[in-house]
């Protein structure tokens, strides 16, 4: 009779079934060893069906994967054109963007959470061969993100018109190029503008918001942020003091 002993271990931190993102290869028996049929050892007893064994095998790829679509095209004199068809399985990868949503949250996650810059990140995935320049990253998570930080920023910018307290001051900074003063003489000085905001809620919370506009002093910025203040009294202003503030 055919027996079986079922191995130790399992159920621990690391067991096979703590591999919920690993690809699932399913190995099916031949028909004469299937359930239900004769033994080929013994000839005599019937086969049943035990626990399936599960055996990992863990193989390194590059944080970003490619496919690459060969389709078979044909051409007749007459103009007519066929392309072979990608099929099912693979038809949300291929009528999407060339680059995925998830791509795009890989290069996120490696930059912003496990502080791998764009140009590492290039590197890696040129040693893969699978290109993919630290500037196309760059570019990519400004499109994808920025109308999520301008929404954010938006929320942001209405909490602080809003707050009891205004702490501002300005620094001036060193600017690369050369830009046009109000009157219009080159400079390479501009403003920067930084403010805390606090008594927004009844959390405590402080709100640091930047506003680099380099022809405008904190006095002006602040006033601009006032137009929007929807409270009838006015925050509380504290700074260095500084005439042009007036």
């Amino acid at each position: 009779m055919c027996s079986y002993k079922k191995r130790k271990g399992g159920g621990r931190k690391n067991s096979s079934d703590a591999y919920e993102g690993a690809a699932e290869i399913t190995c099916l028996l031949d028909d004469n060893k299937m359930p239900g049929k004769i033994c080929p050892e013994c000839e005599e007893n019937k086969l049943f069906e035990v626990e399936p064994r599960k055996t990992m095998r863990l193989v390194g790829n590059a944080p970003i994967t490619a496919f690459k679509f060969i389709q078979q095209q044909t051409r007749c004199i007459c103009g007519a054109f066929f392309r072979a068809d990608v099929g099912d399985e693979y038809r949300d990868i291929y009528d999407g963007e060339k680059y995925s949503p998830s791509a795009l949250a890989a290069i996120m996650i490696h930059k912003y959470m496990m502080g791998v810059t764009f140009g590492k990140l290039e590197k890696v995935q040129a040693m893969s061969g699978v290109p993919v320049p630290a500037t196309t990253q760059m570019n990519k998570i400004k499109d994808m993100a920025l109308p999520v930080i301008q929404a954010v920023l938006g929320i942001l910018s209405n909490l602080v018109s809003n707050a009891g307290i205004l702490i501002f001051d300005d620094t001036r900074i060193r600017i690369l190029e050369k830009r046009l003063t109000k009157e219009g003489k080159e400079t390479h000085n501009g403003h920067g503008t930084a403010i805390i905001a606090g008594s927004f809620d009844n959390q405590g919370n402080e709100i640091i918001l930047f506003n680099l506009d380099v022809n405008k002093h904190a006095g002006e910025v602040i006033c601009d942020i006032l137009t929007d203040r929807e409270r009838d009294s006015l925050p509380l202003l504290a700074s260095d003091g500084l005439p042009a503030y007036s």
